[in-house]
């Protein structure tokens, strides 16, 4: 019971963490399925905006599974030449309010000749590769990070929490990302174990210690689920509603409150006018 507690004023009571966040940490997962793909991710100013790509004949279409390509649908048409549009509409910001952005490209092929071919789309950018406010961060299939050093300095790459660097491979990672499954059963409702949210905070703790962000993926999404991220303090929050997020987040202050007085429960010391009494015996009656 006094674990339930403790767990409940973790999750009411450290909302103040949630304040401290933005739109800036909005993970825009399978942002090409949402309704307006770049877009809603963009006016929403999200911090990162994840596109997955396949490469077939030459080129890199935008699906999540090879059933949802499309000729159509390309890494250039929906993301690179909008992205570039817009830095050049803003002279060179990411955003209006010049808040950084990532875009995370996420291969679902083979890692090498895959990169390969991003890696020569993106040279026919050079406004998005020189841009300060803009990364491009690698993630799903990667090359051998034996091999990072080959790549543009324009390449960071997705790190894992079972992977281990080099000072040189360390300055490619963005950003840590792991599958929240692998720690913990939690499905987004109701609240976390102590035990499970011990050993989430110990492995956030341990990717800030290396000065790098730490998402999750294979999160539920809902409010419980951004709030006790929040409060855990996640850097990235992973959702396919970006606009819900992006409100919840702006709302917070006004639609929660944290009192900053507390009061000791009132226990009474004596109790009168009760007495233990035995309880009446009844004479079995036989119909």
């Amino acid at each position: 019971m006094k674990k339930i507690i403790v767990l409940l004023c973790l999750h009411f009571f450290l909302f103040a963490q949630a304040q401290e966040y933005s739109s800036s940490n909005i993970h825009s997962h399978n942002d090409y399925a949402s309704k307006n793909p770049f877009y809603d991710a963009y006016s929403n100013e999200s911090g990162v905006i994840e596109a997955d790509v396949f490469l077939v004949n030459n080129e890199l279409p935008v699906a999540h599974t090879s059933k949802e390509i499309s000729v159509y649908n390309t890494l250039r048409s929906m993301y690179l030449d909008p992205l570039s549009n817009k830095l050049k509409a803003l002279n060179g910001k990411a955003y209006p309010s010049n808040k950084p952005l990532i875009l995370m490209i996420d291969i679902k092929t083979e890692a090498e000749p895959t990169l390969k071919l991003i890696v020569q789309q993106l040279k026919m950018y050079p406004d998005l590769i020189s841009n300060k406010n803009l990364k491009v961060v690698i993630s799903g299939s990667r090359p051998s990070q034996a091999n990072w050093k080959d790549y543009p300095e324009f390449i960071y790459f997705d790190g894992r929490l079972n992977e281990n660097y080099s000072p040189e491979q360390l300055a490619r990672v963005e950003m840590i990302s792991e599958d929240l499954k692998e720690i913990t059963p939690w499905n987004g409702k109701g609240v976390m174990t102590q035990v499970d949210a011990e050993k989430v905070q110990e492995i956030i703790k341990k990717v800030h210690d290396q000065n790098k962000k730490i998402r999750f993926w294979g999160t539920a999404d809902n409010v419980n689920t951004w709030m006790t991220l929040m409060n855990l303090k996640v850097d990235f929050i992973a959702t396919d509603n970006v606009p819900a997020l992006t409100q919840f987040i702006n709302n917070i202050k006004t639609t929660f409150f944290q009192n900053t007085e507390f009061h000791q429960a009132y226990v009474p010391k004596k109790c009168f006018g009760f007495r233990q009494k035995e309880a009446k015996k009844c004479n079995s009656v036989n119909w």
